[in-house]
């Protein structure tokens, strides 16, 4: 996990694991500018806000 300004993220491994979904499939989320969560690149890394992850988790039941 992460801490940016307040605010905890993951890491794209990190949430894939978390969701149940591969690397890749984030990856091509983002690329098709269809991710269901908000994220920001920082040093050529994709972060997810914890709070993002958490309710994409709930919405697909895991």
């Amino acid at each position: 996990m992460i801490t940016i300004d307040g605010i905890d993220y993951l890491t794209a491994r990190e949430a894939a694991t978390q969701l149940g979904l591969s690397v890749g499939t984030l990856r091509n989320q983002r690329s098709e500018n269809r991710s269901p969560m908000t994220y920001i690149i920082s040093m050529g890394r994709a972060l997810y806000p914890t709070t993002e992850v958490e309710r994409y988790a709930r919405e697909l039941g895991r």
